[in-house]
């Protein structure tokens, strides 16, 4: 072999190699420098931010996640559009499957969650259960019921149970956000107010939770974080993937735990 045919096939075999790696690239790491944007609700903003890190970590995606209330997330999908919505509540999941905003055969369930009254620590209103609620002088907070998921349970429970309009009167904040509600209980703005177990362990030494009887909400059912891909969504199968990896990969329902938020496989109040 001549030097100009050795030349030659040596630029053959280096072609050759640069194909092979540039499709072992494209297979291994197609995702790499994606984005991927999702709107997550606040309720759980502390195991999202933990999950979105591990799921960065694993694939390389960057992911633009946004965090609010449900109906907050809601305007911004129908507004901007995006790749998966998280809301706090099954109602507003509905409403966007309703209007076609996301893929009804790709909703999971996240997280489970029970309703309970939180109160300040040393339950200095004393408040024991729901009626207490109306008594007179007790100041209690909910959610926004139209954009705030907790807000829309609890005036549902109280409807449920008789007892709306006797507490509506007490009723001093409506809280844009299930955080902001929380903060309320835990500075000590309000006596009393109705929201999920889970956000007694945002301030465990600050505020106490009281269980409301299973009889008085089982008609309404324990909530839940859904989540799904946005139909419209530029990345839908890495979307998927997301999806997946929040609600079952072992890494995920580690989080959810620690965070004490009930996973679906069984776990109870």
């Amino acid at each position: 072999m001549d030097g100009k045919t050795a030349l030659v096939a040596l630029g053959v075999v280096a072609a050759a190699a640069a194909l092979a790696v540039a499709a072992l690239a494209h297979h291994g790491g197609s995702d790499r420098g994606l984005v991927l944007r999702v709107y997550l609700c606040s309720a759980a903003r502390k195991p999202w931010e933990e999950i979105v890190k591990l799921f960065e970590e694993e694939t390389g995606v960057h992911v633009e996640a946004i965090y609010g209330s449900s109906g907050y997330l809601l305007a911004q999908l129908r507004l901007v559009g995006g790749d998966v919505y998280a809301p706090a509540s099954p109602y507003y999941m509905e409403l966007a499957v309703q209007e076609g905003l996301v893929d009804p055969g790709t909703v999971a369930k996240a997280a489970l969650l029970y309703p309970v009254i939180l109160v300040p620590r040393g339950n200095p209103a004393g408040v024991s259960g729901l009626e207490d609620l109306a008594r007179p002088g007790v100041r209690v907070g909910i959610g926004e019921p139209d954009r705030v998921a907790v807000g829309r349970y609890a005036r549902l429970l109280l409807e449920e149970t008789g007892l709306w309009e006797k507490v509506r009167p007490n009723i001093v904040v409506y809280a844009k956000t299930v955080a902001e509600l929380t903060n309320y209980v835990a500075m000590g703005a309000v006596d009393a107010a109705i929201t999920w177990d889970v956000n007694h362990w945002w301030y465990p030494n600050r505020t106490e939770a009281i269980p409301i009887p299973e009889e008085l909400w089982r008609g309404l059912g324990p909530s839940y974080i859904p989540i799904g891909v946005a139909s419209g969504s530029s990345h839908p199968d890495l979307a998927r993937r997301f999806v997946e990896f929040a609600t079952r990969s072992p890494e995920a329902l580690q989080v959810w735990r620690r965070y004490h938020y009930h996973v679906p496989a069984g776990d109870g109040p």
